[in-house]
């Protein structure tokens, strides 16, 4: 299996699919990246963060960012970042967040990033889920050479279809 363009697609047929290519994620990342992600409600953007930070080790309750804004999460001296724009009215509430302040070679999971444009940190990963008819269709598009790298772990220890 081959990256066409930077980009990976993976059919997945439910949400334990979506959860596995997760911790497979986890596993070959080095957490030191930004990965937007993209989708509909409910498409299974935060099962999908939720999913990576328990395979890095979080113990704490991993709670959906949608009304908070972000939620972070210390794992073996490294933070981790999770953020869900969709609420946000303007862009420039991300300053009350400290997001210019944060140290950027940290994780960052960003939802819905077109809400906060030219205030978020740029993407490595692009990552779009959205439901077909067979489950789900999620793809990694790459934007950095870390972000190539990190892909190029996961395709070499990963099946495209993942049930």
């Amino acid at each position: 299996m081959k990256m066409k363009n930077n980009k990976i697609t993976f059919n997945l047929a439910d949400e334990k699919a979506t959860i596995k290519l997760a911790e497979r994620f986890a596993d070959v990342s080095n957490d030191n990246f930004c990965c937007h992600l993209i989708g509909d409600l409910g498409a299974g953007k935060t099962c999908f963060v939720r999913a990576y930070l328990r395979q890095k080790g979080c113990k704490e309750t991993i709670k959906s960012p949608t009304y908070t804004l972000m939620e972070s999460y210390s794992i073996n001296k490294k933070e981790y970042y999770h953020m869900d724009l969709y609420r946000l009215e303007d862009p420039e509430e991300l300053d009350f967040l400290g997001i210019r302040d944060m140290d950027n070679n940290n994780c960052f999971f960003i939802e819905w990033p077109d809400h906060g444009i030219n205030y978020i940190i740029p993407a490595d990963i692009v990552i779009n889920i959205r439901h077909d008819k067979k489950g789900r269709t999620l793809s990694f598009t790459t934007l950095s050479p870390k972000g190539i790298n990190t892909i190029k772990k996961l395709t070499n220890h990963n099946d495209k279809n993942i049930s």
